[in-house]
């Protein structure tokens, strides 16, 4: 008797595809996100300052949203716009608030000894949040604020442009993919 192989990578591959947004376009060439500006001279500029402004006024003009409502300040994004990594964790805490910027504080220096032991500066780098406002008590962001950021983090994405994108936790994972399960790895490495 023989074994039949069944391929179920498409079946999976099919299920994240319906757990994402259907916004997604998918066709044999990219896409242009862009706002690409024509300079004087004719040559063409992406004003990614200009798209991050609009979008940080965008998530400001936020209506009816208690984590803008207990929060003081906004935090979008901090490092290299043009870096081809990207950072993306949870939500702002405490010290980043404070300050404005993310990875600050324990986290923030944690942060600097990981990069430096893979020879990354942090200057080199983009990072963000999930969430752009400090949760209350610096608690876990819920799935229906997750989804509601989750739009303006895809934007925040399309502008930067990176090529390597790392998701710093669960809150960060499901605002990409819409998928709120927790991922566990037992002792042979085998994901569930």
């Amino acid at each position: 008797m023989t074994k039949k192989v069944i391929n179920q990578n498409s079946k999976l591959n099919q299920e994240l595809i319906n757990t994402i947004e259907p916004k997604f376009i998918f066709a044999d060439k990219p896409i242009n996100r862009f706002n690409i500006l024509e300079t004087n001279n004719g040559t063409l500029q992406i004003n990614k300052e200009e798209l991050l402004k609009n979008l940080k006024d965008q998530i400001n003009s936020i209506e009816n949203c208690k984590l803008k409502e207990n929060s003081n300040k906004i935090i979008l994004g901090e490092g290299n716009i043009n870096s081809p990594l990207m950072l993306i964790g949870e939500a702002p805490g405490a010290e980043e608030e404070k300050l404005g910027v993310p990875f600050r504080g324990e986290v923030g220096e944690l942060l600097n000894k990981m990069l430096i032991a893979i020879n990354i500066k942090r200057q080199n780098i983009y990072t963000s949040y999930a969430i752009n406002f400090r949760p209350p008590d610096d608690r876990k962001p819920t799935s229906i604020e997750i989804k509601r950021y989750s739009v303006f983090l895809k934007e925040h994405i399309s502008i930067i442009n990176p090529k390597i994108i790392v998701l710093m936790g669960s809150s960060a994972m499901e605002a990409i993919t819409g998928i709120s399960e927790k991922f566990k790895q037992d002792i042979f490495g085998t994901t569930y």
